[in-house]
Formats: C-alpha cells, sequence, structure tokens
C-alpha cells in the first residue's frame, strides 16, 4: 500500500487502513474473489486514466459498510458466506 498514491487500483489516492483480518488456512486470493462475488451488486463502476492516459476501470471499490464487511468475515470463518448474499437494496446481508 506504500504505492498507493501511484496505482490506478487504488485510484491514485493514499491509502488509510481502516480494518484487517486475520483468516487462517485459506488462500488469500481465494478468500479475495469470495468477497469480489458476496458483494458484486455493490461494485462502484470506476472509469479513470493513468498517468499516461491509458484507460483504467479499477474493479476493487464496492460501497458496502465497514459493518457489512465484518459481518461477511464472519460468515466466512463460520463456512457459511454461501448461505446468505448481499441485498443492495437494503444495504444488508441477507441469510438465504
Amino acid at each position: 500500500m506504500s504505492g498507493a498514491a501511484n496505482d490506478p487500483t487504488f485510484l491514485m489516492a493514499d491509502v488509510d487502513v481502516v480494518a484487517s483480518y486475520r483468516i487462517v488456512n485459506a488462500s488469500a486470493g481465494k478468500l479475495e474473489t469470495i468477497l469480489h462475488r458476496f458483494f458484486a451488486t455493490a461494485r462502484v463502476d470506476v472509469k479513470m486514466r493513468n498517468e499516461v492516459g491509458g484507460k483504467v476501470e479499477p474493479r476493487e471499490w464496492f460501497f458496502v459498510s465497514l459493518s457489512s464487511i465484518q459481518e461477511a468475515v464472519k460468515l466466512i470463518e463460520n463456512c457459511e458466506i454461501t448461505k446468505a448474499r448481499y441485498d443492495i437494496q437494503t444495504a444488508s446481508i441477507v441469510k438465504d
């Protein structure tokens, strides 16, 4: 994150870490994929140009509250993420 201000993924801005989580026995890549799919309806459609004028569409940004992220992490820890979904209309996690 030290180079965030120069990275389109971070919208060319500095980053402040507001939370961190430790999940054992899981691949970081798989966790990222799970979270991206889970919150897909809340993804921000961002289009911008990088420092050389090329088009960039970062896919890392979502309109999701920190409490919803915390709840999703608990669902992952308890192996219950597949029994829930994110409802963009209510901005909340709904258990199926």
